[in-house]
């Protein structure tokens, strides 16, 4: 029994430490104003074909939405709709609050009308969903679960939490939950990785150094100039086969403490490197977000130290001695034959 017990209170330990430390929560705030950014770009500058994509006579008409779902849980608020002008109001009410999320103004409420939006506008038009839309949902869903809006947000000035020291219960008990939704969305990305590179290692493609050219000539993805690599095929077997080692190194090494800064610079350099040759800046930018998950909060605290301007210390001035009187005329000085007849 005793045995039992010491192993049932190092499993207790180990939970704890792993979803529920009382650690700050900026990691989780970061990502909160990156998918709130991400939304704002993404939606924004798909509002000029707001009517095409989600509009009565859209590509996908309302009933053909319906048709597509199947019966599934794939309801949406647009097919309440029957003119395009409701439409058009849904779109500058989600954006709005997109912009209350991403600024934390209303937060506890503003995080859940832009998850319902969300998923109104992906069920509305089953056809345009992509893989940053599942991203954006299972991010979001997790958001709404957090209690963000405790720091870099403008509910943060209005209700300051407080230091570690001066915290009471219930914000502990806050910390400890945000601290669980961010462990989450960090198991998230690194699942994702993971099953990313055990299907790139499923393929001959990533085994033989190609798989990168494939998609750099694919006329959907090619986004710039690459004759260059014709003649430098060995620079194409490097990104192929050190892409997919990677994704499967991700999910194990990004946990260490000393491995963890490599991991991250070079899935945010990954990223970044199909955004350049792909095209696909938004979704480069939504995984880098989700990747910034795994900042350390004392990372984070150290940047904002050496941002803060510090007013210059004026150093006292030396001690001097005490300047002499100044001599008297001798017109003041009183002679001694006067003193002698007085």
């Amino acid at each position: 029994m005793t045995l039992i017990a010491r192993g049932w209170r190092s499993l207790a330990c180990w939970w704890q430490d792993a979803f529920f430390q009382e650690a700050p929560t900026t990691p989780l705030e970061v990502v909160r104003i990156g998918i709130g950014i991400a939304l704002l770009l993404g939606y924004g500058l798909a509002s000029a074909n707001l009517f095409e994509l989600h509009g009565m006579e859209g590509l996908v008409t309302p009933e053909s939405a319906r048709i597509w779902s199947n019966g599934r849980w794939s309801w949406s608020l647009l097919f309440l709709f029957t003119a395009d002008w409701q439409v058009a109001v849904f779109q500058a009410v989600f954006l709005l609050a997109c912009a209350a999320f991403t600024l934390g103004w209303q937060t506890r409420w503003a995080k859940w009308i832009v998850l319902v939006g969300h998923l109104s506008f992906v069920y509305r038009n089953p056809v345009a969903q992509y893989g940053v839309d599942s991203i954006f949902a299972s991010t979001l869903f997790l958001l709404c679960l957090a209690p963000v809006g405790d720091s870099l947000s403008l509910d943060a000035r209005r209700w300051p939490v407080g230091d570690a020291d001066t915290l009471g219960t219930r914000e502990r008990r806050r910390r400890a939950w945000g601290f669980a939704c961010l462990r989450l969305i960090q198991l998230q990305v690194a699942v994702m990785f993971f099953f990313s590179g055990v299907e790139k290692v499923r393929g001959d493609a990533w085994w033989h150094g190609y798989a990168v050219w494939m998609a750099l000539t694919n006329q959907e993805f090619s986004n710039v100039p690459i004759g260059w690599l014709a003649s430098r095929f060995w620079i194409v077997n490097l990104l192929t086969q050190g892409t997919m080692f990677f994704e499967v190194a991700y999910p194990f090494l990004i946990w260490g403490r000393a491995t963890r800064p490599f991991f991250l610079v070079g899935a945010i350099l990954l990223h970044l490197g199909m955004a350049v040759m792909m095209g696909l800046y938004l979704f480069s930018f939504v995984m880098i977000v989700v990747h910034l998950s795994f900042l350390r909060p004392e990372w984070l605290t150290a940047w904002a130290s050496r941002r803060a301007v510090v007013p210059p210390q004026q150093e006292p001035e030396p001690l001097r001695p005490p300047a002499a009187a100044p001599p008297r005329p001798r017109s003041e000085i009183p002679s001694t034959s006067s003193r002698t007849r007085s």
